[in-house]
C-alpha cells in the first residue's frame, strides 16, 4: 500500500510469506541491490505500536475528526 519504505534506500517495503504460516517484510529493491534485511511481522508491529503509542490527539480533536467523518459520508 505504500504506507512503508526502505530506511536506507526509500524503496518501498512488501510482504512475503514464508514456509506457509511467517510473513516477512523486506525491500522491494527498485532501485537496485539494497542491503537490508527482511523483518518478522510481529517485530514490525512491535515497533510500529512504540511509534503511535506516542500519538496522543485531545478529546476536542477527537471529537472534530469523528464529526467530520460522520458528516462526509
Amino acid at each position: 500500500m505504500g504506507l512503508l519504505t526502505c530506511a536506507k534506500c526509500g524503496c518501498s517495503i512488501t510482504a512475503e510469506m514464508k514456509k506457509g504460516k511467517y510473513v516477512y517484510y523486506h525491500c522491494t529493491n527498485c532501485r537496485g541491490e539494497c542491503d537490508n534485511t527482511y523483518i518478522r511481522q510481529d517485530v514490525l508491529s512491535d515497533r510500529l505500536a512504540d511509534v503511535i503509542r506516542l500519538i496522543q490527539i485531545s478529546v476536542q480533536v477527537a471529537d472534530d475528526i469523528a464529526k467530520a467523518i460522520r458528516s462526509s459520508g
